[in-house]
């Protein structure tokens, strides 16, 4: 397993800090005793996964690396790691609940079903006795992120840990993030195919060209929304 590198944790902190953040994103106040806990992802290389509000999408067990055929298993182990405030040394947290963790951009421009059930992008389950969970199943999400300037970040206890971005790629349908693959999304989609921008959020095969290909992933999520 590899540690991703995007962005550092001191840009992460000030987003985060002068970005509203609508109160479903905000699941826990920010707590910086979880600042030394990690996430990596498996992958080697960067990946890109197509996602769906109604989860549909790819799991994260089937990524692809650009221009690839075949999927890659991007998994993304989390530690959580606690810092002890009487100064002693961290330690692991088991059970620690799949709530207080959850996934998200940089940026925000990923946007993940918070007004449903889902309540956001979580683990599969609170940690182990090693204090590790993982993120295996597909995304409920609509939006995407951009892997030089919003990538992925995990999210434990409110703060992102001490450590960079995941190279992981999101991107979906629901081109305009309003949670609902609609006609404002086709028209957004058809600007990208027939201009040939190339662009990054209607290049769902993730091979540099937005071509029939796209299109059928685009028409596997028209009119999918959030749960």
């Amino acid at each position: 397993m590899k540690r991703s590198t995007s962005v550092n944790y001191l840009v992460a902190c000030a987003l985060l800090a002068a970005t509203f953040v609508p109160a479903q994103r905000a699941h826990a106040q920010c707590d910086p005793a979880y600042s030394l806990s990690t996430y990596v992802t498996a992958a080697d290389a960067p990946v890109s996964i197509f996602s769906l509000p109604n989860g549909g999408g790819n799991p994260v067990t089937a990524c692809y690396e650009f221009g690839e055929s075949e999927p890659t298993d991007a998994t993304i182990t989390v530690t959580v790691i606690r810092l002890p405030a009487d100064g002693g040394d961290p330690y692991p947290v088991p059970d620690f609940p799949l709530e207080d963790i959850w996934l998200d951009s940089m940026g925000f421009s990923l946007r993940p079903c918070y007004e449903s059930a889902f309540n956001g992008i979580h683990p599969d389950s609170n940690t182990d006795e090693n204090g590790q969970t993982t993120f295996t199943a597909p995304f409920h999400t609509g939006g995407q992120t951009d892997l030089a300037n919003d990538p992925l970040m995990v999210l434990i206890g409110g703060c992102p840990p001490l450590q960079d971005g995941l190279d992981i790629a999101v991107n979906t349908p629901d081109i305009d993030a309003n949670w609902v693959v609609d006609l404002i999304d086709v028209t957004l989609f058809a600007i990208d195919i027939l201009n040939q921008t190339g662009d990054y959020r209607s290049d769902f095969w993730w091979d540099g060209v937005i071509n029939l290909s796209d299109l059928a992933l685009f028409a596997q999520g028209y009119g999918t929304a959030c749960p």
